[in-house]
């Protein structure tokens, strides 16, 4: 719930941004209104990117996360986990048996790829920004 609640902040926050950039060129230069739009458009890509892959790795073995965790940890699909824990950021589904045995079914480039992807939005949000205000180079 935590994690829905954060990417809906950040949907919003995008939003708003997305607005103040439509009009804070008053002079509305095509070419920079034009650079504005994609730095934002960069914005708003790498954000539902991060949500995909967010997604996928949430859902990664949702349906059988017992048997999912039973072959990643090399045991026959019907060892179920004694304990399943779950977290939303570092996003992890970890298995663990009385053995000592764990294993986390959440592939392992999925948080980094959020992040960067995160990153990424947040950079293009800036650079539209400042280009909106003309800061940025609008004619090459």
């Amino acid at each position: 719930m935590a994690e829905a609640l954060i990417f809906a902040a950040i949907l919003g926050l995008l939003v708003t941004v997305m607005n103040c950039v439509r009009y804070a060129d008053p002079d509305h230069h095509p070419v920079r209104l034009y650079r504005t739009w994609q730095w934002a458009l960069g914005a708003a890509l790498c954000y539902c990117a991060a949500l995909l892959c967010y997604g996928w790795g949430a859902f990664s073995g949702f349906t059988k996360t017992g048997e999912a965790c039973a072959v990643d940890a090399g045991k026959p699909p019907t060892a179920r986990p004694d304990s399943i824990s779950q977290d939303a950021f570092p996003l992890s589904t970890v298995c663990r048996w009385e053995d000592g045995t764990e294993v986390d079914i959440v592939p392992l480039f999925v948080n980094p790829v959020v992040l960067a992807l995160v990153a990424g939005a947040v950079v293009c949000l800036v650079y539209a920004v400042r280009t909106a205000r003309g800061h940025g180079n609008a004619h090459g």
